[in-house]
């Protein structure tokens, strides 16, 4: 069972998500959780009319991607999972999620993906 803390961080996390989701202000989003606290988050997506998936990730927990518009699932679909993330893929990634450009490119600098 997870703890209170657990749980509420991430059902917040995933109300904040779809808010933004159903807003137009991002294509998609991911939420990471146990196992335990799948079901809540599968609920509250569906309550909010978007779809999702679920990736298994480590031991007991998940990865939950949440979207309104089918193109978002092939979008993210079409990331190639097995190689190292470059400045384009990082970039792209970035925008799905909603991220302004200056952030972006914030990120990229930071971790040496671009100049």
């Amino acid at each position: 069972m997870p703890s209170d803390l657990e749980r509420g961080y991430v059902l917040g996390q995933t109300a904040a998500y779809l808010e933004q989701i159903t807003a137009g202000a991002k294509l998609a989003a991911q939420v990471g959780c146990s196992h335990e606290c799948l079901e809540e988050v599968l609920g509250a997506a569906a309550a909010e009319g978007c779809s999702v998936f679920v990736e298994d990730r480590t031991e007991g927990h998940v990865a939950v991607w949440m979207f309104k518009h089918e193109f978002a699932r092939q979008l993210i679909d079409a990331f190639p999972k097995d190689t190292p993330p470059d400045a384009l893929r990082v970039w792209s990634m970035e925008k799905l999620f909603g991220y302004s450009d200056i952030e972006i490119g914030s990120y990229l600098k930071e971790h040496g993906l671009i100049k």
